[in-house]
Order: C-alpha cells, then structure tokens, then sequence
C-alpha cells in the first residue's frame, strides 16, 4: 500500500528497495493549454468541413490541416499526460525502473543497473528566453544512467526533490564522484 511521501510523491518500501509514485505536473500552462485547445479544435473542425464540401480544398489547406491534426494530437498528448499521468520508479540495490503511466495504463518501461548510475541531481526552475518564447521552465530531478540523461520527475517544489533524493540514496550508494548535486539558476 502506497503512503504519502510529501507533496504529490507517494511510495513503499518492497523488500531491499522502494517504490516511489510521482504525478505528472499539472499547473496554469496546462489550464490555458486545455482553453486554447478547446478553441482550436473548434476552428480546425470548422476549416476540416469547408475543405470537405468543397469549398477550399487547395493543396496549401490540405496541409494546414494535416499540421493542425499533428498538432492537435502532440498538445492534446501533452493535456491526457498533464490530468492523469504518473511516474513509478522502482528501485533496488541492484536495478531501478522507470515506469510511465497514464491513467493506469503502462506506456514504457525502462531498467538500469544501479551500477551504471550516476550524477543524480535536482534543477531548479529558472528564466529562459529563446526562440520558444519567454518564462520558467520546471524544476527536474534527473540521473544519468548508461550515459544518458533520465528525468525522474518534473515540476517538484526544491523540499519534494530532497525527500525524493534523500530516499533514493537510502537505497542506491553513490561514490563521491556521484554524489547528488542541487543546481539552481546563476
């Protein structure tokens, strides 16, 4: 049985090792998301019919649709993951596995030898202002496994994040040159 870790985070000891269960973050980005994507969908069932009835049917708006179904279907992911999507991470001495799920339906899983892990460490939200467009990103606690960049969990206050951290070191040693590190903006 699952019990509250703080926050969102829930977990239970299994035997050796733990199993931690973190949501999805769900903030004000996705309330606009689930407003503008409403909006949207009215406006491209709307092109979607002219070109059909032959209105409009140049090829220009026969792409403009297949890029408005391509983004619906990516933003309304990214809205399906936002309500009801969870993270499991499973991990003992020897291994730790990284389940996603969405409303209870397992989307992957990837395992990897606590040996091969490394460089766990938390990032602190901070300000960007690129081509995307300006704001905060989300804060991430991630570790680096078989050499590649895994994200455990996104959206975490910095307490959540070292309580995670604090029960994954409980578990998995990591040397010196692997300790946990907390990296905020500069």
């Amino acid at each position: 049985m699952l019990e509250k870790l703080t926050g969102g985070l829930y977990w239970e000891r299994r035997g050796q090792g733990i199993l931690v269960q973190i949501p999805s973050p769900l903030g004000w980005k996705e309330l606009f998301l689930a407003v503008w994507l409403a909006f949207w969908i009215v406006g491209g069932v709307y092109m979607g019919q002219k070109w059909l009835n032959g209105e409009d049917q140049s090829t220009s708006n026969l792409y403009g649709l297949a890029g408005w179904v391509a983004a619906t279907c990516y933003f309304g992911g990214w809205l399906i993951w936002a309500l009801g999507g969870t993270t499991l991470v499973a991990l003992t001495a020897v291994e730790m596995t990284i389940q996603r799920r969405v409303f209870g339906i397992e989307l992957f899983t990837r395992t990897f030898q606590t040996s091969r892990m490394e460089n766990l460490r938390y990032i602190a939200p901070y300000w960007v202002n690129d081509a995307d467009g300006a704001g905060y990103t989300r804060s991430k606690v991630c570790i680096t496994a078989n050499g590649w960049s895994r994200t455990l969990a996104s959206g975490l206050s910095e307490f959540d994040a070292k309580v995670l951290m604090d029960r994954i070191m409980e578990v998995c040693y990591f040397p010196q040159s692997r300790s946990p590190q907390f990296i905020g903006p500069s």
